[in-house]
């Protein structure tokens, strides 16, 4: 599908966004819809940010996958019927100012390693959606970086449950079961020193 949008970037101080629609430049400044265009037809700030006005811009991204991970991960963050709005903007999670922009986002994507095999993660899982934060990973590394995973710390190593049954070839359940019942992870042995048996 193409789409397009009138491109206007916001500058204050050594700030400076660029937004693929006035819609999402709206939406950052927390303004009415036209406010931006009706700010920059009379040459006037918006909430402090100068208002440069780009032109019109035709892209072909709405179906792409790297556009559907970016509006994902707004979705997320921001509109409170999404199914796990809940994980994330419930939680106080939200997208960096820069990433409003999809643009900036697909620089950032493409000079970080972007793949269609990968997908976008946050190395911290309680942080927020920003550059230093977020990298590509395989669904496998993703799975590992949950903030819902069971923990578990063998000879002060700590991994998640799944990483430790894969590392010392004991099924999950059978290491669930000797954690409840006061066993060694990878011995079995009973933990108070009594036989097994």
């Amino acid at each position: 599908m193409i789409h397009s949008t009138t491109s206007y970037t916001l500058i204050k101080g050594e700030e400076n966004i660029t937004f693929n629609s006035e819609k999402d430049a709206c939406k950052f400044l927390g303004v009415a819809k036209s406010t931006v265009s009706s700010c920059y037809g009379k040459k006037s700030k918006c909430k402090g940010y100068s208002i440069i006005k780009n032109g019109i811009t035709t892209h072909h991204a709405t179906k792409t996958r790297l556009y559907k991970i970016w509006d994902g991960m707004r979705e997320r963050c921001t509109r409170a019927k999404h199914p796990y709005y809940h994980s994330y903007g419930g939680r106080g999670i939200f997208v960096c100012d820069e990433w409003q922009s999809f643009y900036n986002f697909k620089n950032w994507a493409e000079n970080n390693g972007y793949s269609d095999t990968l997908t976008l993660d946050r190395i911290d899982v309680n942080g927020n959606y920003f550059p230093d934060n977020c990298r590509w990973v395989t669904m496998k590394t993703q799975a590992n970086n949950k903030s819902t995973n069971h923990y578990i710390t063998i000879n002060n190593e700590t991994m998640t449950l799944s990483e430790c049954s894969e590392r010392f070839g004991i099924p999950k359940s059978t290491i669930r079961w000797r954690e409840m019942n006061n066993r060694d992870i990878i011995s079995g042995a009973r933990m108070d020193g009594v036989a097994n048996g």
